[in-house]
């Protein structure tokens, strides 16, 4: 286990992207190459599998090899926060189990997205959760199809009566109006709300009120240098910073994880941006050559900042 876990979770979390080969095996070394560097570049924690790790078309003992991979790699380095979203609440038990028992600083959930259930439903899922686990349970808060759109009363109510639910990860839109409206209800037990969306909205978000973001894996070097700068109270330096990733932040959202893998293929992270979601986009060459050209002038104002530093 992450050796401070009883610290409060805060900062850049991405949600790993899975790499897959021609044949669609999970490829451990790149899978292992992506927690060093999200740890290398200074990530506060590590996420997996969610969404974004195309974790809808794991099988039940891939999500568990992918737990015990990161985890082990990770080896107490950073907190790692695991999914357990399921279809069924007893799917989302057998996960969480697995979680804590390999070491998991607090575990992610969506409500149930196959079956649409009431609210009762949902309380009774994230309740039963929560009586299986001895770390804290996070509800993320999506839009439709995956998410519920859960209103805010929705959320105090799971949070003030269920022992375990003490952070939201929430992502309606627009996600810096609502995370404000939580806040502003103040229920007595939520020990903060993160952002999501890759970070396109990281500075809104933390003039709110949110603790952090779990966006993908694909710049965090760049995300965690905004949060550090933010939370110095430096922020026309944060913003700065924002504004030069904000092209690549914006390609990402449009191009989702295709996009995130060539990334991490373009940094030596994988060896591949094999998909298995037919919902994401493949990237053609011209997608390649406007990501080298932002990438050119990113590293041209590094090397400015850099060389001005130096004077």
């Amino acid at each position: 286990m992450y050796l401070d876990s009883r610290k409060p979770l805060r900062g850049i979390f991405p949600v790993l992207q899975i790499p897959f080969d021609a044949k669609d095996a999970i490829i451990e070394k790149d899978l292992r190459s992506e927690v060093d560097y999200c740890i290398e570049n200074g990530c506060h924690g590590l996420v997996v599998p969610a969404l974004a790790s195309e974790f809808l078309l794991l099988s039940d003992s891939e999500r568990y090899f992918i737990v015990e991979t990161v985890m082990r790699q990770a080896a107490g380095r950073v907190p790692v926060i695991v999914g357990v979203s399921a279809a069924t609440r007893h799917s989302a038990v057998d996960f969480s189990l697995h979680a804590v028992e390999n070491g998991a600083s607090a575990v992610l959930a969506l409500p149930p997205y196959i079956r649409k259930f009431n609210f009762q439903g949902i309380f009774d899922f994230f309740s039963t959760i929560s009586e299986n686990i001895t770390v804290p349970l996070i509800i993320q808060n999506a839009p439709a199809p995956f998410g519920a759109n859960l209103s805010t009363n929705s959320l105090c109510i799971l949070i003030n009566e269920i022992e375990n639910v003490r952070y939201i990860k929430e992502e309606r839109q627009p996600a810096g109006h609502f995370i404000s409206e939580i806040l502003e209800a103040n229920p007595e037990r939520l020990l903060g709300v993160f952002g999501g969306t890759a970070g396109l909205h990281l500075l809104s978000e933390l003039s709110r009120g949110a603790i952090g973001c779990m966006p993908s894996a694909a710049m965090p070097e760049f995300l965690v240098d905004i949060y550090e700068e933010f939370i110095l109270g430096n922020v026309d330096a944060a913003r700065a910073l924002y504004t030069n990733v904000l092209p690549l932040l914006n390609m990402e959202m449009s191009l989702l994880m295709g996009f995130s893998k060539a990334i991490l293929l373009r940094h030596g992270v994988f060896t591949t941006t094999r998909l298995r979601d037919p919902e994401f986009t493949v990237l053609d060459h011209k997608d390649l050559a406007e990501m080298d050209a932002i990438f050119s002038l990113l590293d041209k104002k590094v090397d400015e900042r850099m060389t001005g530093e130096d004077k």
